[in-house]
């Protein structure tokens, strides 16, 4: 780890002694921290927590979270204050349910409640039943882009990625339009 340090620009040390210790916590950089004196010192960082994911890159402890969020299904008050901020329209195809008869509007996990996404009003986004079936994959990271107001950080992020991720993102978007003319025409394979 070092080597590797070095071989970046930015040099540690190992510190194997109290006095070390003393020297790395007060000029601050890198360490590589003898085991019996991080116990010692730092013992918090060896109790183990669990976290749950509380946005696209953020984590908090779970014990720091409301219990109701942990429970899949969103309650009925969340639901329709979910559903009312999207002024009771699919993010992805815009249809609402007062236009269409078909229609039947989902709230979905932007992070899926399976891989630990909270059932809070920030992973929530109303979806018809058509656009929620045809994610794929499930857990689908240009959903962000339909609700920029709670994922500000990750559309930063994906903006700072250059043409890589815009290209991605409009390939996505290619194929979506593709497969909702194919369902609208009633073509689809």
């Amino acid at each position: 780890m070092l080597a590797l340090w070095r071989d970046v620009g930015t040099p540690g040390i190992a510190v194997n002694c109290r006095e070390d210790l003393a020297i790395y916590l007060h000029l601050g950089g890198n360490a590589i921290v003898e085991e019996s004196l991080a116990r010692e010192y730092f013992p918090d960082i060896f109790k183990t927590r669990e976290f749950v994911a509380t946005g696209l890159s953020t984590k908090t402890q779970i014990e720091n979270v409301d219990p109701s969020t942990l429970r899949k299904a969103p309650t009925p008050k969340l639901r329709m204050k979910v559903l009312k901020r999207d002024n009771y329209r699919c993010r992805i195809c815009g249809r609402r349910a007062e236009d269409y008869t078909d229609i039947e509007l989902h709230v979905h996990h932007f992070r899926p409640w399976a891989m630990g996404g909270l059932t809070e009003e920030t992973n929530l986004v109303t979806l018809c039943d058509t656009c929620h079936n045809g994610l794929d994959p499930h857990f689908d990271m240009s959903l962000a882009n339909v609700f920029p107001e709670t994922h500000q950080r990750f559309n930063e992020f994906a903006a700072g990625l250059g043409s890589y991720a815009k290209d991605f993102f409009e390939g996505v978007k290619r194929y979506r339009e593709t497969v909702r003319m194919k369902r609208l025409a009633g073509t689809e394979e």
